[in-house]
């Protein structure tokens, strides 16, 4: 029982260790390598239960690293059952040489499996699911110390097993569902944290990332940015005249025709209230102008739907900037577009205009 006991607090360890990895990895890496990950480390830590294995004869030991190999099923689908299947199967023949139990409890191991990723594909849920694989395990366990030894002695190490296992495996699920829930719920404070709730654009948080970002890595190869940045006019009037909500809806509908009317490759972002930015990468100021253009021209002539079912017309107006063409030195970019958008501001509104640094010139397009 103590060793039971051991192998409990090894699992239990385990779950904690990888669970936190796996938050980490899930950033980085694709779902197939996350998956080969988890069949790996899970047959890894089966070798190891193995390793402290519970002797019960000559021919028969005891562990329980078939927890392991549902955690692989369930979390990892079939791709990691089996492969934590084939190394706890592989390991067994390696640490306790070629006998008729090891080669017994090895393809009984592969078998296993084989059943997992089948019980993976049911409709249950995880409890429901880990409990069946328990379950079937110490069946067959019984099976193969019963042909092994003998019944009366099957019949005391399964007893055994039981007792630690069913709760154990309960616990396993349980934690793992636990970390697996708290390892999402990061990830999504961290999306949140860089996208615009109302929008679902890019905030301000992840706009200034990028732009530290284009000077840290980019800059350096020479490549070139430009930024439009874009502001409603008016927009005071229709949050006083159509509330809040109206405004709110005005800025969602306009959050899409930016990213419509945008490249692929183009990051935009809402700034704060009505105004919005685009970084165009790799984008000369003729080529920025003419997607600004494009833009105030469509929000020109869209009829944006409010709650109450009305619609109304809108315009905006476009401050553009190009580094290194009309702006020389990056850490300006930003002020030479703003200074585009208050120039297009107190000259009429529904204009793009190009502040040229270190000059009153004006160009509007």
């Amino acid at each position: 029982m103590k060793d039971l006991i051991f192998h409990t607090t090894l699992i239990l360890s385990y779950l904690f260790l990888v669970g936190f990895i796996m938050g980490w990895r899930e950033q980085k890496f694709s779902r197939f390598v996350n998956k080969l990950f988890i069949g790996i480390g899970t047959g890894l830590m089966g070798i190891v239960l193995m390793y402290y294995s519970i002797k019960i004869t000559e021919t028969v030991i005891l562990d329980m690293r078939h927890l392991f190999m549902i955690i692989a099923a369930l979390f990892g689908g079939p791709v990691s059952a089996m492969l934590s299947a084939v190394i706890i199967a592989s390991g067994r023949i390696l640490l306790f040489g070629v006998t008729e139990a090891s080669l017994t409890v090895a393809v009984l191991f592969v078998f296993i499996g084989v059943l997992y990723s089948l019980i993976t594909k049911l409709r249950y849920n995880y409890y429901v699911k880990g409990f069946i694989m328990n379950m079937i395990t110490l069946a067959l366990v019984f099976m193969v110390i019963n042909h092994l030894v003998s019944f009366d002695q099957a019949v005391d190490s399964t007893f055994y097993l039981c007792v630690i296992s069913i709760p154990v495996g309960f616990l396993t699920v349980s934690l793992w569902i636990y970390l697996y829930r708290y390892n999402e719920m990061v990830k999504t404070y961290k999306a949140q944290a860089k996208v615009d709730f109302l929008t679902s654009l890019n905030n301000v948080r992840k706009f200034d990332e990028e732009m530290n970002a284009f000077k840290r890595d980019r800059l350096p190869k020479g490549e070139r940015l430009s930024i439009l940045l874009i502001d409603i006019d008016f927009f005071k009037k229709i949050n006083d005249t159509y509330g809040h909500e109206a405004g709110d809806e005005v800025l969602r509908q306009l959050g899409q025709i930016l990213k419509s009317k945008a490249r692929m490759k183009d990051i935009v972002s809402r700034n704060g209230g009505e105004e919005f930015s685009i970084l165009l990468p790799d984008c000369d100021l003729e080529t920025a102008q003419e997607i600004a253009e494009r833009i105030r021209n469509a929000v020109e002539n869209h009829t944006f739907d409010l709650p109450d079912g009305s619609g109304i017309q809108i315009t905006v107006s476009i401050g553009v900037a190009s580094f290194p063409e009309n702006v020389k030195v990056f850490d300006k970019l930003y002020k030479e577009a703003d200074e585009g958008l208050y120039i297009a501001k107190h000259t009429g509104r529904n204009k793009v205009c190009v502040h040229i640094e270190k000059s009153d010139h004006v160009v509007t397009y």
